[in-house]
C-alpha cells in the first residue's frame, strides 16, 4: 500500500532555547506505519544556507506511536536550506507497510541541478536501516 505525502512547515525550539527553523518536507501514516520527512536549517556561512534532512519512522503499538528509527538522509548540512522548503521538493516520495515497512524519496538539490539519487530506508526488526 502506498500514499503520497501532506506538505506543510513548522518552527520548533532548537536545544540552546533558540528558535530552530524545520520544515517538513513530507509525512505519511499507512497502517501502523508513520514516516516523517523534516529539514533543519543548519549554518549560514555568507552564502546560501544550509540543511540537513532527518527521516523519522513510528510505530504504533498498544494505540501510541513509538519512534523506532531516526536518520541523517545524506550528509548533515548536505543540502541547500531554500530549495527544501519551496514546492516540489520531494518526489517519488511512497510509503509500504506490507511485506516490509520501508520508505523511498528523492529530494531536490537545487532547481537547476534537480533530484538527488533515490534514497530507500527500511525497518530491520525495529531498526532503520538504509536500503
Amino acid at each position: 500500500m502506498r500514499l503520497l505525502a501532506t506538505l506543510f512547515g513548522l518552527i520548533a525550539l532548537g536545544t540552546h532555547g533558540a528558535a530552530e527553523r524545520q520544515h517538513t518536507l513530507a509525512s505519511a501514516t499507512v497502517e501502523d506505519f508513520r514516516v516523517v520527512v523534516r529539514a533543519f536549517e543548519g549554518p549560514d556561512d555568507g552564502g546560501a544556507p544550509l540543511a540537513s534532512v532527518r527521516l523519522e519512522a513510528l510505530v504504533k503499538k498498544g494505540g501510541s506511536w513509538r519512534l523506532v528509527g531516526r536518520r541523517t538522509v545524506g550528509r548533515p548540512n548536505g543540502f541547500f536550506w531554500f530549495p527544501l522548503t519551496g514546492p516540489g521538493a520531494i518526489r517519488q516520495f511512497s510509503v509500504e507497510s506490507f511485506p516490509v515497512r520501508r520508505v523511498r524519496f528523492q529530494l531536490l538539490i537545487t532547481p537547476s541541478a534537480g533530484f538527488s539519487p533515490l534514497y530507500r530506508f527500511h525497518l530491520e526488526g525495529a531498526r532503520l536501516v538504509p536500503g
